[in-house]
């Protein structure tokens, strides 16, 4: 094969090559998968930033949600919140009654006195007018004139000067006894008015108080009736028993003065009846057993609460769940819990003694009735009270 024929060869096969080889490169079909890729490629894309976005939007309800404290516990907060202030308000309500109704009764004295003075100074004023009728047409000049001598003159004279002095100061302490009158019973009907408003206003405000302990009393049944509500505030509590733990061991470990006597007296004298016992119950509605980390005692409310022993308050405030709650350390790591108090008696850092009163009984926090809880709790532990009290 000659050098021209192999160069004729060889071309022919690069030719034939590139002619299967070009096409695959060029085929439109090609074209349009991968266009079609693309084009699912960018929905994908679109519908990753829609579900990132609804998931942003449903971490902002979450949060909403979490700011308006809407847990069952919080509800119940709230509602008590209304009612202290309503029953605030009906306390300052009182208060003005009462200031008005002794307001009233003042006035009254004191227009009666007035009526008497008016009285008595009309009766002077009618004498004198009855004795000049009576005289006649006698005048001052002539009185003057009937004078003997120079010093039957000036007797007559001063007396007629202190006649005429007299009668002008009874028409002036009339005419003041009067307008002073006037202004007592206006002040009478003002405070009259005032004081039946103060009683239309308490009679609105006794009827929103009972709404809103109805509306308490509506939302505790029905957690009692509703178990996915009843777990939730379950759980709640056992999240605010543990923050009590936290909370009374950083309270003891800032190290107290006082100790207790080591021997506790019963924390709501006169009351025995036990509700709920400490330790673990079985709850109908949830269907398996919960802690229970006290003793509740039944009591009414307004019923004194005393410390059990002798010590120092460290806490004395709200705790979810508890309601109002007074916390006593009586040294050795020892400390007692007293809840659902309708009023705390004493404050932070008070030094109480065994058996004072504390506070009083009440229902407020998860309660369904007025009673006391009494933890007893040891580093923070709850432990069994009975350990500790007996009736």
């Amino acid at each position: 094969m000659t050098k021209i024929h192999k160069k004729a060869l060889l071309l022919l096969l690069v030719i034939f090559i590139g002619s299967l080889v070009l096409p695959v490169y060029a085929n439109p079909d090609d074209e349009i998968d991968e266009l079609q890729r693309q084009m699912e490629l960018d929905q994908q894309r679109q519908q990753l930033e829609r579900i990132n976005e609804e998931m942003q939007q449903q971490q902002a309800r979450i949060d909403a949600a979490k700011k308006e404290e809407k847990n069952v516990l919080g509800s119940i907060r709230r509602l008590e919140n209304d009612i202290s202030a309503t029953r605030a308000e009906i306390s300052s309500l009182d208060g003005s009654i009462d200031s008005l109704t002794v307001n009233i009764e003042e006035a009254q004295v004191e227009i009666d006195r007035l009526e008497e003075e008016i009285a008595l100074s009309s009766e002077l004023c009618a004498e004198h007018l009855v004795f000049m009728y009576k005289q006649g047409s006698v005048s001052y000049i002539e009185v003057l004139l009937a004078a003997e001598d120079f010093s039957d003159f000036l007797s007559r004279f001063d007396m007629l000067g202190y006649i005429i002095e007299q009668d002008q100061q009874v028409i002036e302490n009339l005419a003041q006894q009067q307008m002073v009158m006037e202004q007592k019973r206006s002040e009478l009907e003002s405070n009259k008015e005032n004081l039946q408003n103060a009683r239309s206003d308490k009679q609105i405000k006794q009827s929103s108080l009972s709404e809103q302990v109805n509306d308490q009393e509506t939302l505790l049944g029905s957690i009692e009736e509703e178990r996915e509500k009843l777990e939730q505030a379950f759980n709640e509590l056992e999240e605010s028993s543990k923050a009590v733990e936290q909370l009374i061991r950083s309270l003891q470990s800032a190290g107290g003065n006082v100790m207790g006597t080591g021997v506790f007296t019963w924390p709501c004298p006169g009351n025995y009846t036990i509700t709920s016992d400490y330790g673990m119950r079985y709850h109908p509605i949830l269907g398996y057993n919960k802690m229970h980390t006290g003793t509740d005692i039944a009591a009414s409310s307004g019923t004194p609460i005393v410390a059990a022993d002798d010590g120092q308050v460290i806490s004395s405030s709200y705790l979810n769940g508890y309601g109002e709650t007074i916390i006593i350390d009586h040294g050795n790591g020892i400390s007692t819990l007293y809840a659902h108090q309708s009023s705390r008696l004493t404050a932070v850092g008070d030094v109480v003694a065994k058996g004072q009163t504390i506070g009083l009984v009440g229902s407020t926090g998860w309660s369904t009735g007025p009673h006391l809880h009494f933890e007893v709790r040891v580093n923070g532990n709850y432990v069994n009270p009975w350990d500790y009290i007996s009736k």
